[in-house]
């Protein structure tokens, strides 16, 4: 989950009520049950204010506080990105393919439904490339926060 507010981004690893349990303060117990505690005490409890990740996670933001960059969310917007740079190609093919198709006339109605196909195609590659723009520039943040 993603909280944004005053400018930051706070990561809360988990799902959304892991996010509003650590919202209203509340500790979260993170040793297996019936397994022994490896240090021999209690794994430390996690706020909403250190975002439940290690310290070698931390960055600092440019207003000075310190964020969390969330390394499993990190790795699921790459695999987006990855996903989408796919889904661009696959779509672009078939823009090639109705256009291809489009050449070849055979009545009014099918190069109309063609033509709507195509500019549909390219919105949603429009759509598919702004959003892959987005994921991009946050994985390269996160990643130079991290890298200093």
């Amino acid at each position: 989950m993603f909280e944004i507010g005053g400018g930051d981004v706070i990561v809360f690893p988990g799902n959304y009520e892991d996010y509003l349990w650590r919202k209203e303060g509340k500790e979260i117990d993170l040793t297996l049950p019936g397994m022994p505690d490896l240090v021999g005490e209690r794994a430390p409890s996690r706020h909403a204010s250190d975002n439940g990740l290690p310290a070698a996670a931390s960055v600092t933001s440019s207003t000075g506080k310190t964020k969390r960059v969330n390394p499993i969310r990190l790795q699921q917007m790459k695999e987006r990105c990855r996903e989408i740079e796919e889904e661009v190609a696959r779509r672009e093919a078939e823009l090639e393919g109705y256009g291809q198709e489009l050449a070849h006339f055979r009545s009014a109605e099918d190069s109309l439904r063609l033509t709507r196909m195509i500019e549909q195609g390219r919105k949603e590659i429009a759509r598919l490339m702004r959003e892959w723009e987005e994921t991009t520039k946050v994985v390269e943040e996160q990643e130079a926060e991290v890298r200093d």
